[in-house]
């Protein structure tokens, strides 16, 4: 066992493989790939700035030297909390599935709300990082970096964002359409949507709780989210227009809903906490990924929506940021600042993990790693 030589302040990870007993001599060490000698019952020394390297050689030993480092170090790791923001809806279950499964730890604090509020949350500095939407994020470029690999997007129909109209789209012209402000990114799709057929209704934000609300206030209405997906709409409307799908039709591009964005300030204050925090996401929706089945009937438990509906619906989203998704992404920016929806070009910026960092989390990616983290949740071992 030693410290990791050049690790960056601050960050400090335990790493667990059972070992036959004996001396090993030579082997590597899983952060940094660096060689290490190290004897089994987890010799623990000073833990300088870097990564702390322990290794046993059965869970019984590892189990009382976490507590043993529990009260060792609780008065001398204080943790500052990270807020997490969660989106209140279903679509997000499998990103934060592994999360919710025993892999958040504890200075991890999630919040969950509607996309808008978790875009004023962050726009106030009320959370750290959070899924935002796109739009959103075009509006607040200039203070939030984006984390890679992660939205929430459609390739064509994505059955929770839709419009419901009394007509047909085309001759909505100078009739009643209600806009939800619980998403950004739906209310200025739609509204682009109509500017590019040369439609021009009459737009009223206000809540949505049922079909006769709509047929009582308005001629149509953008709704969204777990709403979108439980009512049958179409027993009540004769129109029902799938946002992805129309968009599909425009571009042949994927669209982009959200993505997940932290706070520059957050991000240069804290790089090692941030690149954590992607490692933990890109675990958490491996998990998920493995676990649809799963996460489709618990949304149809909860929510009340036929099973059947929650497995497509889930088969329809993707969670990745790819190039396509982000060629879609910045084809809908251009689009907004051409037609003066946006005031200014967007540019993509992304977090990028140090290159100090990036080695040193890659043993995150593996099963050991896994067993760590449920070991120091059970614990509460400020590991960070």
């Amino acid at each position: 066992m030693r410290v990791a030589p050049n690790a960056p302040e601050g960050l400090i990870l335990f790493v667990f493989r059972p070992l036959s007993g004996k001396q090993n001599k030579d082997k590597l060490c899983a952060p940094c790939g660096s060689a290490v000698n190290y004897y089994d019952c987890g010799d623990v020394r000073n833990i300088e700035k870097g990564i702390l390297i322990i290794q046993c050689n059965s869970v019984k030993i590892r189990a009382e030297r976490l507590q043993q480092m529990k009260h060792q170090f609780k008065n001398n790791l204080p943790i500052p909390p990270v807020n997490l923001g969660r989106i209140s809806y279903m679509n997000v279950a499998p990103v934060y599935y592994g999360l919710d499964n025993g892999l958040k730890p504890d200075w991890l604090n999630i919040v969950s709300a509607p996309p808008s509020i978790l875009n004023n949350m962050m726009a106030k500095n009320k959370l750290d990082i959070s899924p935002v939407s796109s739009v959103a994020y075009a509006k607040h470029q200039d203070e939030w970096l984006l984390l890679p690999d992660l939205s929430i997007s459609c390739f064509g129909r994505v059955m929770s964002v839709i419009l419901v109209s009394k007509k047909p789209f085309e001759k909505l012209t100078d009739n009643k359409v209600i806009i939800t402000d619980k998403s950004a990114a739906a209310a200025e799709l739609v509204k682009l949507l109509f500017i590019t057929k040369k439609v021009k209704p009459v737009f009223e934000i206000m809540p949505i709780q049922c079909p006769d609300e709509v047929k009582k206030h308005a001629d149509a209405a953008l709704i969204i989210g777990d709403k979108a997906l439980k009512e049958k709409w179409e027993l009540h409307f004769d129109h029902i227009y799938d946002l992805g799908r129309m968009w599909l039709e425009l571009t042949d591009l994927p669209f982009v809903f959200a993505l997940w964005a932290v706070r520059k300030s957050f991000a240069d204050k804290k790089p090692e906490v941030v690149s954590l925090i992607i490692k933990l996401f890109d675990i958490s929706k491996e998990q998920g990924k493995k676990n649809l089945e799963d996460i489709a009937k618990k949304a149809s438990e909860i929510l009340g929506i036929d099973l059947d509906v929650c497995k497509k619906y889930y088969e329809l989203l993707n969670y990745n940021l790819d190039p396509l998704q982000l060629k879609g992404v910045t084809s809908f920016f251009e689009k907004l600042y051409h037609k003066k929806i946006l005031p200014q070009k967007v540019q993509l910026r992304f977090f990028e993990i140090p290159l100090s960092t990036s080695s040193h989390l890659a043993a995150f990616t593996n099963r050991s790693s896994l067993h760590f983290f449920s070991i120091s949740r059970e614990l509460k071992i400020p590991w960070l």
